[in-house]
């Protein structure tokens, strides 16, 4: 079964950048994995770079939108995913179907 991913935005940091008040500068995260019952949850980061010809003003951001940030940052999230897959695959390895007593 392929694994499910969900992601919950825990705080975003930032402050002025290039004269530009409340830039996001990172964002605390939590990756969490499911596959077939099995779960597991990592807390991530990624840096975000101030781009003034893109700029959303805080009070205009989405989550969908931060959620956006975190998935294109392909080194980073493609990474995260893979640690939570590997333990994934562990916790699941390690329950094995015991045979009863009786």
């Amino acid at each position: 079964m392929a694994t499910n991913y969900t992601i919950n935005i825990l705080k975003l940091k930032g402050g002025t950048v290039d004269g530009q008040d409340d830039v996001v500068t990172e964002v605390n995260y939590e990756l969490t994995g499911e596959d077939d019952g099995t779960t597991y949850t990592v807390t991530a980061n990624i840096n975000c770079v101030y781009d003034a010809e893109n700029f959303t003003p805080l009070a205009n951001l989405t989550e969908n939108e931060v959620k956006g940030w975190i998935t294109s940052d392909t080194s980073n999230h493609v990474a995260y995913k893979k640690h939570v897959d590997n333990k994934i695959a562990k916790i699941k390895e390690s329950k094995t179907e015991l045979t009863k007593p009786w």
